[in-house]
């Protein structure tokens, strides 16, 4: 396990070790604009001018920091980023009204998947090769060649923008576990990842307002 800390002052990164907690590397790079982390690898997205239609990536070791590799990754000029994430040996790019683009870092090999919604946030089953997309209220479970593979039964989140406060997926990341909305009444459905099937329920008895549920644990 890896904590990665960030100093305002001096816009330096650095990286620890959660075991001993002891300093493992630095990023000292002042075009630094966002990092992904990856259970092996740490992506580095460099700062972009306005109107070049390519953004500078940096992959690195998350071990030791060492450079894997350094590549500009092609985007359409004047055309907002809706996000770049890391997902294991694949980089996720979007942009605006745009087709998602899925690239495999290894060998370049690109694949586009069409009518692809931007979501509010995603969750990375990286041991399962899934991840996770929160649009609205509704969830979706896709694969790292961009097939969606589930849609969930009845596992509508409460709030209007899910958040993954209310969300928990377990360790086998099999089982999702997340505060819906049932009948406008609030409720924790447990769902398999796999099939969507739900699980169970669990009703919530809030006496005051339901929206005042802002986190689940488990």
């Amino acid at each position: 396990s890896k904590a990665l800390t960030y100093s305002a002052q001096n816009r330096i990164y650095k990286v620890w070790g959660l075991l001993d907690y002891q300093l493992l590397f630095t990023i000292d790079h002042p075009q630094v604009n966002e990092i992904k982390i990856s259970p092996d690898t740490m992506l580095l997205i460099l700062d972009r001018d306005i109107g070049e239609d390519t953004v500078q990536l940096r992959l690195l070791n998350i071990e030791d920091g060492q450079l894997i590799r350094d590549f500009n990754q092609q985007l359409k000029p004047n055309v907002k980023i809706d996000f770049i994430e890391q997902f294991n040996d694949k980089l996720l790019v979007k942009q605006e009204n745009e087709p998602l683009r899925i690239k495999d870092v290894r060998d370049s090999s690109v694949i586009e998947v069409l009518d692809f919604q931007t979501p509010n946030a995603f969750m990375f089953l990286h041991a399962n090769q899934l991840f996770l997309t929160f649009h609205d209220t509704s969830i979706a479970v896709w694969d790292s060649h961009g097939a969606m593979v589930t849609q969930f039964d009845d596992h509508t989140g409460w709030h209007p923008q899910i958040h993954i406060n209310n969300i928990h997926v377990t360790a086998q990341q099999d089982t999702i576990i997340s505060y819906c909305s049932q009948d406008q009444q609030g409720v924790v459905s447990v769902s398999d990842i796999l099939t969507g099937k739900v699980l169970g329920k669990v009703n919530v008895d809030c006496s005051d307002d339901p929206d005042d549920v802002t986190a689940l644990l488990f």
